[in-house]
């Protein structure tokens, strides 16, 4: 989460996150979201939502 007005490249993640993890633990994919995460009427991420915009994103759907 970044804070107010502040900016983050796909390109800076990588690069941050080649320095610090093992290369088998990097993402394949990197997404950013402008709205806050789905969520069900507990409270909890709605998961099933979010799978279903990755793949969306991704051309799998």
């Amino acid at each position: 989460v970044l804070k107010e007005g502040e900016s983050l490249k796909a390109a800076e993640l990588g690069e941050f996150l080649r320095e610090h993890l093992a290369s088998f633990k990097l993402p394949a994919h990197v997404f950013f979201r402008d709205e806050q995460l789905p969520r069900i009427a507990s409270g909890k991420i709605f998961k099933r939502q979010l799978k279903a915009d990755y793949a969306e994103q991704l051309g799998l759907a």
